[in-house]
């Protein structure tokens, strides 16, 4: 039986509902655990052997689509247990993943479900931005530091750019953040499990700062896009 182009997309739409449900528990299973004791997980995630790493890029492509998930935590867990190089690439198809998702759905059920992420003072900012300086916005969004990157998936899957090629900016934005995180992971296999849990504190504790001066932090950085010709 052929089908068209509206139960294609329902059946895709379905597919990705139980994958995100399946990656959704293994997700609630490894944060409960982070919290309780890093290590845990670290053993948790290698005692899965050939699907540790597709766990762990299953985590990546989730936290871009539910923000409590700590994309900080899994992307150190990657550097520890596969070091920098794999550490960097299981994040970064982890997060390519989800940020197709994100900007296919926003494209599919458009602003309604854009409107369940983002502020509509953010979703008219950065569509403006978008509507005026195209795949310069985006990119400059993904590179710089706390400017809503997950977000902007949302918002970019309203806008008529190629959904590729918004890919490849939030890969190469990204990949500065991401090098760093599987750098503190792959370099913290010499340190003692204090040291361990307290990097993942950090990592945590940063967020949550970030999340408290969001806003101040958000202009400074809309502050110098403008400075750089895209305001």
């Amino acid at each position: 039986m052929k089908l068209d182009s509206r139960h294609r997309s329902a059946l895709i739409l379905a597919l990705l509902v139980v994958l995100v449900a399946g990656l959704g528990y293994l997700a609630y299973r490894g944060l409960a655990t982070v919290f309780r004791d890093p290590e845990a997980l670290y053993a948790q995630v290698n005692a899965l052997g050939v699907w540790g790493p597709v766990v762990l890029a299953g985590l990546q492509a989730l936290q871009v689509l539910f923000a409590p998930i700590p994309g900080q935590v899994v992307g150190m867990t990657a550097g520890y247990l596969y070091g920098v190089g794999w550490g960097t690439a299981l994040s970064l198809t982890g997060l390519g993943l989800g940020s197709w998702l994100a900007i296919w759905l926003a494209r599919r059920l458009g602003r309604p479900l854009v409107k369940r992420v983002a502020s509509p003072e953010m979703i008219d900012r950065l569509d403006s931005l978008s509507q005026r300086h195209g795949l310069l916005a985006f990119f400059l969004v993904f590179l710089l530091p706390f400017l809503p990157t997950d977000v902007g998936c949302f918002v970019a899957g309203l806008s008529p750019l190629p959904i590729a090629s918004l890919v490849v900016l939030v890969l190469i934005g990204r990949l500065p953040g991401v090098v760093l995180l599987a750098w503190l992971g792959a370099t913290s296999q010499t340190l003692g499990g204090a040291t361990i849990a307290a990097l993942a504190a950090g990592a945590v504790i940063c967020g949550l700062l970030m999340v408290r001066f969001r806003t101040k932090l958000q202009e400074a950085m809309f502050a110098l896009m403008r400075r750089l010709g895209v305001g």
